[in-house]
């Protein structure tokens, strides 16, 4: 059987690791990687064609980041983006099929939020059985879930 060291904290932003079970991970809002992990599953759940790993990489690596919260997606401007990509007609492209996908279901918006236990399948069995609304869905109690 292979030992393996568990480490204390995370090896991206050094914050204290969380063991829960058989998982460790990180909790720090402001880790590079957890940012760029919920922007992922953001723009993947989207389907929005563009959006590449070297782009996520380059948006999170600038200093300070041009993206700290899924919410400054949604600020960076064309030029911000050119800044990351390989140029301006790219820009444009991110850029144009992030803001043209704005209206989406509300399972699409909860499963795509990176809340922990909370995948895109778990929201969309929420919707159906008739919790089709964010406030349906906050006021949800324990039992009904």
């Amino acid at each position: 059987m292979t030992q393996f060291a568990i480490p204390d904290a995370c090896p991206v932003c050094g914050v204290a690791l969380s063991i829960e079970g058989d998982f460790i991970y990180c909790r720090s809002k402001s880790c590079p990687a957890q940012i760029r992990g919920a922007v992922l599953v953001w723009i993947r759940n989207l389907g929005l064609l563009h959006w590449g790993d070297a782009l996520f990489d380059n948006l999170v690596k600038t200093d300070p980041p041009m993206i700290q919260t899924l919410a400054d997606l949604y600020r960076l401007s064309v030029d911000d983006i050119q800044e990351c990509c390989s140029g301006q007609k790219m820009a444009e492209k991110c850029h144009q099929t992030l803001h043209s996908n704005k209206s989406i279901t509300v399972d699409l918006l909860f499963g795509s939020m990176n809340i922990s236990n909370f995948a895109l399948s778990t929201a969309t069995d929420i919707v159906q059985a008739g919790f089709d609304t964010p406030e349906k869905i906050l006021s949800m109690s324990l039992a009904d879930l």
